[in-house]
Formats: structure tokens, C-alpha cells, sequence
């Protein structure tokens, strides 16, 4: 049996949700105090956490474009940018977090590098999606 570092990931992260499921059936209310716990420890690393969290989460997207076409990984990751985009829109005071702190609050010089950015960013993916890389 070929196992590839997908399936490692994968195997790795339904092990964890099994563990979590059967400590929350098992004992829930140790699970909220855990939880109460896991709070608290992270309210005094706001700064850390994102960081080790997202660089977790480019370190698996990375994997995956390896492993596949990267137009594969694109429209996946298309898609997920809609889901996170619904489960925004159902909670509008986070829209207006957000808008406020990543547009309305900005500079236009600041405005102008984000939009270069984008811009960049879709023209790559344009490349990509034409040349079926």
C-alpha cells in the first residue's frame, strides 16, 4: 500500500477529530473546561497563534500543490473563499470588522499595493488556468 503525505495529513487530522469526539461523548463537561482553558492560554498569545495557525495551513497548501496541478488547488481553494464568504455574510457585524480594518481604515497608497497585489494574484492565476499548469 502506497500511502502519500495527503493521506498522512489527512489520516493525522480524522485521528485527532475521533479523539476530540469520543473526549466530548465521553466527558463534556471536561471537554467546556478544557475549552474554558484553551481561551484563556490563547488570549495571551493573539499575535502567535495566527501566525503558527496559518503558517500550518500554508505549510498543507504547499504540500498539495505539489502533488497535483496547481489549477486543482486554486479552484479548491476558489471554493473555500465562497464558504468562508457565506459564513461571514451570516454574522454582518464580522463583515463590518473586517471591511473596516482591511479597507476603510487604510491609506489609498495602502489600497493601491493591495489592489497591485490582486491584480498580480489574477494574473497569475489566469496564466495558470490558460496553461493548464
Amino acid at each position: 500500500m502506497n500511502v502519500n503525505t495527503m493521506q498522512i495529513i489527512l489520516i493525522v487530522f480524522a485521528v485527532i477529530a475521533m479523539l476530540e469526539a469520543v473526549w466530548v461523548l465521553a466527558a463534556p463537561e471536561s471537554y467546556k473546561k478544557f475549552a474554558g482553558l484553551w481561551l484563556r492560554a490563547a488570549s495571551n498569545v493573539p499575535t502567535l497563534l495566527p501566525i503558527l495557525l496559518g503558517a500550518i495551513g500554508v505549510i498543507i497548501w504547499g504540500i498539495l500543490v505539489f502533488q497535483q496541478p496547481v489549477y486543482h488547488t486554486l479552484i479548491m481553494l476558489v471554493g473555500a473563499l465562497f464558504v468562508v464568504g457565506a459564513f461571514l455574510y451570516a454574522d454582518l457585524d464580522a463583515v463590518k470588522r473586517i471591511t473596516d480594518r482591511f479597507l476603510l481604515n487604510r491609506s489609498t497608497r495602502t489600497l493601491r499595493l493591495i489592489a497591485a497585489a490582486i491584480l498580480l494574484g489574477a494574473i497569475l492565476i489566469l496564466w495558470i488556468s490558460i496553461t493548464g499548469k
